[in-house]
This record gives structure tokens, sequence and C-alpha cells, in this order.
């Protein structure tokens, strides 16, 4: 079997993805798309307890014996073993009948992984980074945005879920449309690949498309603080709209080089001019989904220096706008993305991973080749586009996070 990416099979969509380096290992991704951004205020919590009890019963009744693991995202439930190919068809059957005809009868499991769900969502509702985060996205989406749920709302809602309610849930998701199959392997025989398909063909699936994401605007011009006691200083963070996943791989890329350049400790002007004026570090953060995409530039602050930050950073993108980056600073930045690139194609798990996002955002596979030539095409012409669109005056959001609001000018 040539190492080609090949679509094996529709309605579920089965994908194989083949590894440049030899192994035995096999990787099977089983993807439901529709995640919590999809669910109304009343079922906030309930795709996450799905994935939980699912996850949990496959581990127990294999006895936790095969690699696995689970995790639920706004847009897509992702479920996945690790195995060989000696063992691997064996393995999948136990996995896809976990998956696809689940048991929704174990009151036991289900009451566990309940408080295993509350249990996590304190963690990280008192952890810094994954707080803030959290904090960041309500001041910016609003409070009752999907992207902005509550802790305590989905708390609530946990505790008052069933098991006939992940029961319907589970049917809802359970389409031709929503689920994708993703198998990874070094050039496995076609007649293991027709058994992956003929394993998948043994379950029912309604027809139905993919669920409608519905787009979420990223708003524009706001200026906010969030009140955070017991902080010294304070968070700024400056928001830009930027791409979203439906964008094309190309466009993508030339928006990540610009962020990394424009921020980036040895190539970027911005960042010597915040050091002169005692601001330890400017970090940027693109965050894509279907539904949106944003640029962020932050920092954390002593209080006071916080128009001082915003201002610097105007000024450096509006030079940009005008004269765009330098040339031998993208230049070098570019050279560093190939060599990247490059070795996440050479990387079984990265190239793997790499390809899943392209064709789950409705993108054909975008190969090494593809990537060298997208490079090939940026250019500063492409800096003084993507500045001008994206990161001006008109779109800029300006958010703080402290204890005490910061007078900016």
């Amino acid at each position: 079997m040539s190492g080609v990416i090949k679509k094996l099979a529709n309605a579920p969509d089965i994908y194989f993805i083949p590894f440049p380096t030899k192994t035995d290992e096999v990787y099977i991704d089983v993807y439901f798309r529709g995640g919590m951004y999809d669910e109304p205020k009343k079922d906030a919590g309930l795709t996450h307890t799905l994935e939980h009890y699912l996850w949990t019963m496959f581990g127990e009744k294999v006895n936790y014996s095969i690699e696995t693991n689970a995790q639920v995202s706004g847009e897509a439930s992702r479920f996945y073993i690790e195995t060989t190919q000696h063992k691997a068809i064996a393995h999948m059957q136990a996995f896809f009948n976990s998956l696809f005809t689940p048991d929704f009868t174990n009151q036991d499991v289900f009451n566990r992984e309940r408080l295993t769900i509350i249990n996590e969502l304190n963690t990280a509702f008192n952890d810094t980074e994954d707080r803030l985060h959290y904090i960041f996205r309500r001041t910016l989406f609003g409070e009752e945005s999907p992207v902005a749920r509550s802790f305590e709302e989905e708390v609530r809602n946990i505790k008052k879920f069933s098991l006939q309610t992940c029961a319907r849930k589970h049917e809802e998701l359970l389409s031709s449309g929503n689920i994708v199959i993703f198998i990874g392997a070094y050039l496995p025989s076609q007649k293991f690949l027709n058994e992956i398909v003929n394993l998948v063909k043994r379950y029912h699936f309604s027809v139905s498309p993919e669920t409608n994401h519905k787009k979420l605007a990223v708003p524009k011009r706001l200026v906010k603080h969030a009140t955070l006691a017991g902080r010294r200083g304070t968070y700024v963070y400056l928001v830009y709209p930027g791409y979203t996943l439906d964008d094309v791989p190309e466009k993508r890329i030339a928006q990540s080089i610009f962020s990394q350049t424009f921020t980036h400790i040895s190539n970027s002007e911005v960042f010597k001019k915040l050091r002169e004026r005692g601001i330890y570090s400017i970090s940027y953060r693109n965050n894509m989904c279907r539904r949106f995409g944003l640029t962020m530039f932050f920092t954390h602050l002593e209080t006071g220096k916080e128009t001082e930050f915003v201002s610097i950073v105007r000024k450096g993108l509006k030079k940009i706008q005008k004269d765009g980056l330098n040339p031998e600073r993208l230049k070098e930045r570019i050279k560093q993305a190939r060599q990247d690139i490059e070795r996440r194609w050479k990387d079984n798990d990265k190239r793997y991973g790499d390809i899943i996002d392209d064709i789950l955002n409705g993108h054909s596979a975008f190969t090494l080749n593809d990537s060298k030539k997208c490079l090939e095409k940026i250019d500063n012409n492409h800096m003084k586009k993507i500045a001008k669109e994206f990161f001006n005056e008109k779109n800029m959001n300006t958010l703080t996070i402290g204890a005490r609001k910061p007078k900016l000018k």
C-alpha cells in the first residue's frame, strides 16, 4: 500500500493517513461533530458528560489494557485508541461497539463520572490560566454566549442529567454526516484497510448532514474590564478578528507568521520598545475554530503601564500597515516556518494530527509541498494586507482583567 492519504468510505467518512516512519503502531480516531458550542443553555455540559460515560464504559470493558483517551471541544468529541497492526481489528471491534452501540444502563459509572467531571471543572476553575481564559471569553462574547458557559451553570446541569438524557444526545450525534473516522499506520495492506471499512458497515447510522455550526461574530471596538480580586497588576488583551478554520490553510499560515514575527523576542521591534519601557514581554494567541477566529496580543503589567503597552502595540501595527515587517526578519521567520513544517511532516503523530485538522475543517489534506508553495508566496504585501484587514483601529477590542479598572487613554 503506497503512502497516500486515502478516503476509504463515505457516510460515515473513513480516511487512511500514512505514517512517514516505520512502526507497528496503529492509531484510530473517531470524531463526533457537534460539541459544547452546539449546546443550548439548558444542556451545557451534556456533550462533556456523554464523552466521559462512553470513554469510561469502553475503558472498563477492555480493563484499560489499550492506550486510549477522549476529549471534547467546542465543536467535536474525539475518541481514540493506539494499538498494533496484529491487534487492531479486535481492538477496533470493541472500540466501535462502545461508541456506536453503547450500553446506557450502568448507573454506577454514570454517577461516578458526573462527580469526576465536577472535580475536573473545579480544578480548571481554580487554575489561574484556565480561569483567566474563561473570564476573557465571558468579557469578550458575553455571558449568554455558548463560548462562555459558566462553571456554575455546567455543574448545575450535570447534576440533573440522566442516562436517558445522554442516550438522546448520543442518538442525535450518531449520524453519517456527524461521524468521521481516521486510521493512521505505516504501509498497511489493502486487506487490513478493507477489514476496517467492513467493521464500520456493520453499524447503523442515521442519514443526516453534518451539524450546522452557527457562526459567532467577534465583537469590534469593545473596551471592557473584568474584576479579578487578589491579583497584582493588570492583564491586558488587544483582540482582533482573525481567520477561522473554514478559511484556506494558506491564509492561516500567513496570519500565524505575522503574529510570530510581530511578537518574537529576536525579530520584533515592538518587543524591543516594550523592554525599553520596562515591560517584560508580549505574547500572542491565534484562536481558530469553525465558528470564529481571533488573534490577541497580551501581557501582564504593573498598574499604570496599561496605556503605554496599548500605545506601543497600536503604533507598531500601524507601521506595518504602511511599511510591512522588517524584510530580513520576515525572511528568517519564513525559513523557520519551513523547517517547522518539514519536521512536523516527518513525525508520525504531528503529520497525523495536522491532516485530521485539515479534513475536519472541510479542506483537502495540506501536504508538505502545498505548505512550501504557500510559504514561497508570502511576502511583505501579505503582511501589509493582514495588518490592514484585521489589525486596524476599527477592529480592536481592549480587555483588561485585574483587581482595579485601569485608566486607559
